[in-house]
């Protein structure tokens, strides 16, 4: 469903930082491969509607950076030609999953070593990563004024990363398959998804109607917190303690709400093991009727070349206990590695990527969808509409609210790792609801020493 979006509200659902929360991946992206840009060094030229910055300088023409990003930004060769074009640099692209590319940012800082010039940089990693030095200060170098989410990437008045995704979290469902189950409404509590998933398992519309991430990778994680946030919980308390402990609260209940649609048969086993990309591909095949979404997913839905449910998806407000329940903003930024040695290129490839006419393209690119962290572009995007979901990516802003509300702790990454499997253990059955729920609580306490 596309609208147009007032100014007012638009503004506020362009800025998305909301204290910092959610984090780590976007929802199920469609795998891509990117080769190096091949395009020469020849005496670029600014072409209409680019940014001043994007032209080439004699100081950095004919350098070679290397860009270290996840699936769902996986540039196309055209768009890094471009960027050659205009700047006489290369671009060496590396695509790598989420979870590989923050341990090897954590490993290669910790070592003071090479590993790439631009590499991804989230928004849950600006406590640790931004207080050990690893990434370089950008406030002074880049124009951040127009973006989104600058909160989420500053850290004692330092900008360690500029917002290119604008993400948070919804839930998406198969109209189609629910109209033929007959289902009038999509599910507004976590009771009503799982009396709308038996109806559609049981009028074999769908095997496993229900579409949750449980391997052992990040996106486990911030899912879990998603649908702990919506249960009405919270991770940690007043006094930064465990908030997740009683059978009564959010966090228990998520978890007991994977087990139960589990042993229902609601949720497809494959979970356990499948990468975060394979089951991007799984929703778009139409193997499940009932997921989590972002922005990009909604262009994604509709590209024929990589969907077989073009036309049935539609998005829905996060479901609660008695109602829409709360969810969460995730933005992701590109940042410089203070081990790079050709800065000046890579910050003219930060200042190309959040250029408008770029920033355009790359969600009008059905491959990649991503919602535009300028908001000059997200305004113009909407007067257009040319933002899939509008009204209810509209409506989704007012539940929105803070994983951590005074930002992610610098102890983040070492917990949620210790989450992912801990789920993934309970999903397999060898840690009961209980037992991982412990674990979970034990491993806090441990970290902030409480």
């Amino acid at each position: 469903m596309k609208t147009g979006w007032k100014l007012a509200p638009l503004l506020a659902a362009s800025a998305l930082v909301l204290g910092a929360c959610g984090g780590g991946t976007s929802s199920q992206a469609p795998a891509s491969a990117v080769a190096p840009s091949q395009g020469g060094a020849s005496q670029p030229a600014a072409s209409a509607g680019s940014s001043p910055a994007a032209v080439a300088s004699a100081d950095i023409s004919g350098q070679t950076i290397d860009v270290l990003m996840p699936p769902w930004a996986a540039l196309p060769k055209s768009l890094l030609d471009d960027f050659t074009a205009k700047t006489g640099v290369k671009v060496n692209y590396t695509v790598a999953e989420w979870d590989a590319i923050r341990d090897k940012v954590a490993v290669a800082g910790a070592a003071n070593s090479q590993l790439a010039d631009v590499t991804e940089f989230d928004w849950s990693w600006t406590g640790q990563f931004g207080k050990a030095g690893w990434f370089v200060p950008l406030e002074d170098k880049i124009d951040s004024s127009d973006l989104a989410n600058n909160g989420a990437f500053t850290l004692d008045g330092h900008l360690y990363g500029a917002c290119y995704n604008n993400d948070f979290r919804f839930y998406q469902y198969n109209k189609k398959m629910f109209d033929e189950a007959g289902i009038a409404k999509p599910p507004a509590t976590f009771d009503e998804v799982l009396a709308d998933a038996r109806i559609l398992k049981q009028k074999g519309i769908v095997e496993f109607p229900i579409l949750f991430p449980l391997q052992s990778e990040e996106s486990t994680a911030m899912t879990y917190y998603l649908n702990l946030l919506a249960l009405g919980g919270q991770l940690m308390d007043a006094n930064g303690a465990p908030a997740f402990e009683d059978p009564n609260s959010g966090g228990y209940k998520a978890l007991a709400f994977y087990i139960q649609a589990l042993k229902e048969g609601l949720i497809d086993p494959a979970m356990i093991t499948m990468k975060n990309e394979a089951q991007g591909d799984y929703w778009r095949s139409g193997k499940a009727a009932i997921n989590y979404g972002a922005p990009s997913d909604l262009v994604n839905n509709e590209d024929p070349k990589q969907s077989k449910i073009v036309g049935q998806v539609q998005p829905m407000l996060v479901p609660g206990a008695t109602g829409p329940g709360p969810s969460y903003g995730q933005p992701e930024g590109i940042g410089i590695m203070s081990t790079s040695q050709k800065q000046d290129a890579a910050i003219a490839f930060i200042k190309w990527w959040e250029s408008p006419e770029i920033q355009t393209k790359i969600y009008e690119d059905p491959s990649l969808g991503l919602l535009p962290c300028n908001k000059t572009v997200l305004q113009q995007l909407v007067d257009q509409k040319k933002v899939i979901g509008g009204q209810v990516l509209l409506d989704e802003q007012q539940y929105l609210a803070p994983l951590f509300p005074e930002g992610a702790p610098d102890w983040y990454s070492k917990f949620s790792t210790e989450v992912t499997s801990d789920i993934n253990a309970a999903a397999k059955g060898s840690l009961t609801v209980d037992q991982a729920i412990k674990k979970m609580a034990d491993t806090m306490r441990d970290l902030t020493g409480q």
